[in-house]
């Protein structure tokens, strides 16, 4: 299992992903005082999922994968496929989420037996504040 720290900003929002092998079933998680669902083709929850449940608790992140839409899978083995790929986020920042894809565009050009997931981010620009601030500065 490894964690890969994907983006950090200034503005503190951290995306993590990873190839976990954790299957981490459907359970909703809370954002706030709101309950979000996720929705998920795998139902199971294993080990190695509830080890990254708990990290993740801990670290006050929650897992966004299944959550902006249906988790498709992300692996596709000789043994069946599987939804072990996710994307993590904290919980602060999960409306900065704007998608979320799994997509298989890249699986044959790269060889590999896991798709392509990404999502989009809203990030906001704060260059025009900054400049004004300066420019009232001088």
């Amino acid at each position: 299992m490894y964690i890969h720290i994907k983006a950090e900003s200034k503005s503190g929002i951290v995306i993590l992903d990873g190839g976990l092998n954790s299957w981490l079933g459907e359970e909703d998680v809370l954002v706030g005082s709101d309950v979000v669902r996720r929705i998920c083709v795998d139902k199971k929850l294993n080990m190695y999922g509830r080890q990254v449940k708990m990290i993740m608790h801990n670290t006050n992140m929650i897992c966004i994968t299944g959550t902006k839409n249906y988790a498709k899978h992300t692996f596709f083995g000789t043994r069946g496929n599987s939804t072990i790929d996710h994307l993590f986020t904290n919980k602060n920042y999960y409306h900065k989420i704007i998608n979320m894809e799994n997509n298989n565009l890249y699986r044959e050009i790269l060889n590999t037996d896991h798709n392509y997931v990404s999502i989009t981010v809203k990030i906001e620009n704060n260059c025009e504040k900054n400049k004004n601030k300066i420019s009232k500065k001088m």
